[in-house]
């Protein structure tokens, strides 16, 4: 490996955000910032990052997922920690290619048949008998072929309108890494187990992330076009 891109892993759904030196050392700088305990920090290195512990030890780390539970590991995995401040910026993430995966409709609809059409039509029967289907379209098989592009008639809260956090309001590609971490960080830490999360995260002048969390499940990460301000 050349050190060029970042880990391949199918689970890592920001894999595309950190292909690059620049990118998993902007996130490196955020999470060491997050984490804020002395001694503990993580470094960017070819294919990913290598956390060092106040004692000493060392965790590498492929994916976005492994390098913040590495670091919440290491500080006691405390709650959800605060916002970003806005002043300390770490850096801009790499713009990922078009998405030539299948953007899925998932219809929950009592006493309808479970179906994952390849056409991205899909239904299940309850809340319940969605959530495994949520989890795949995450970190299964169906990651590798679809993302989540609406979902309709659920009744559980992670099935209802998802809102975007304040702090992505007016934030600039300098911060991609900055909010991005903590997003993961909250995720791991429960935050959107039962509150949706949908935001637009911009990456360059011209390109956003288009996020969604779901039922604690990043469903939907895929590059989209800026919108007008």
């Amino acid at each position: 490996m050349c050190g060029g891109c970042g880990g391949r892993e199918p689970t890592d759904w920001a894999r595309g955000l950190h292909a690059g030196p620049p990118a998993r050392a902007a996130l490196a700088a955020a999470a060491t910032r997050l984490a804020d305990r002395r001694g503990l920090r993580a470094v960017a290195r070819p294919g990913g990052w290598l956390v060092t512990t106040p004692t000493g030890s060392t965790v590498p780390c492929h994916q976005l997922t492994t390098l913040v539970g590495a670091l919440r590991r290491a500080v006691g995995a405390p709650p959800a920690p605060p916002p970003p401040d806005p002043g300390h910026v770490s850096g801009r993430l790499t713009v990922p290619p078009p998405d030539a995966r299948t953007p899925v409709h998932l219809r929950i609809a009592p006493g309808a048949p479970p179906v994952t059409g390849a056409d991205g039509h899909w239904t299940a029967p309850t809340d319940e008998a969605a959530l495994p289907l949520l989890a795949s379209l995450a970190t299964g098989p169906h990651a590798l072929r679809h993302y989540l592009a609406e979902i309709s008639g659920g009744t559980a809260a992670w099935a209802g309108p998802a809102l975007s956090p304040s702090e992505f309001a007016g934030a600039t590609p300098e911060r991609a890494a900055d909010l991005l971490t903590w997003v993961e960080w909250c995720r791991q830490a429960g935050t959107f187990t039962t509150t949706p999360l949908a935001a637009r995260l911009p990456l360059a002048p011209e390109a956003e992330l288009d996020l969604e969390i779901r039922a604690g499940q990043v469903v939907r990460a895929t590059t989209a076009g800026r919108r007008p301000a």
